[in-house]
């Protein structure tokens, strides 16, 4: 708990791999973004 995730490894892979070849990655994108939402507003379990 309290440590990073690997969302940009693993998902923002998959995003800029998506990019680079012009595929659609919008589910990859809304989870990427709302990832690292929450580990900048921080945990919320105790």
């Amino acid at each position: 708990r309290g440590k990073p995730t690997e969302i940009d490894h693993l998902n923002g892979f998959v995003v800029r791999k998506g990019e680079g070849l012009g595929v659609p990655t919008p589910a990859n994108r809304v989870l990427l973004a709302l990832v690292k939402l929450l580990e900048e507003r921080g945990s919320p379990r105790g």
